[in-house]
C-alpha cells in the first residue's frame, strides 16, 4: 500500500488498535478504525532482516 499524501494519515483522537503494512524496507503502523497510517510510525527493518532478504533464493 502506497501512502502519498497527508490525507492518508490517521486523525482519530485515540487509536484503539493497530496493524502493520510492510514493504521491502520497513512497515507502517495503521489504525484499525480508519485504516490510515499513523504519523511517524514507519519503522525500517533491521540490518539482519535485510541481509536475510538479500540472501533468499526465491
Amino acid at each position: 500500500m502506497a501512502y502519498t499524501n497527508d490525507s492518508d494519515i490517521c486523525t482519530c483522537e485515540k487509536v484503539k488498535g493497530v496493524y502493520v503494512v510492510a514493504d521491502m524496507w520497513g512497515y507502517w503502523e495503521c489504525c484499525c478504525a480508519c485504516k490510515k497510517r499513523i504519523e511517524n510510525s514507519y519503522t525500517y527493518h533491521s540490518e539482519d532482516y535485510m541481509v536475510e532478504l538479500l540472501n533468499r533464493d526465491d
